[in-house]
């Protein structure tokens, strides 16, 4: 059986893994992360195909 200080450590150990969990929630997940670059990665490719298409228009134009 465990003694008074033990069980006390224990619901103190408890309370703050809670606590860090509970400070945790705003951060982003894997997910989240994975999500952004897809979608980020897409967003450059668009960003450099506009732009060479854009020179490509001024390098022709005499």
């Amino acid at each position: 059986m465990a003694t008074a200080s033990e069980t006390t450590a224990l619901q103190n150990h408890g309370e703050r893994i809670a606590s860090l969990e509970s400070n945790q929630r705003h951060l982003a997940t894997k997910a989240d992360l994975a999500n952004l670059q897809a979608t980020l990665t897409w967003r450059m490719i668009l960003a450099v195909s506009v732009a060479t298409a854009i020179l490509g228009l001024l390098i022709r134009t005499p």
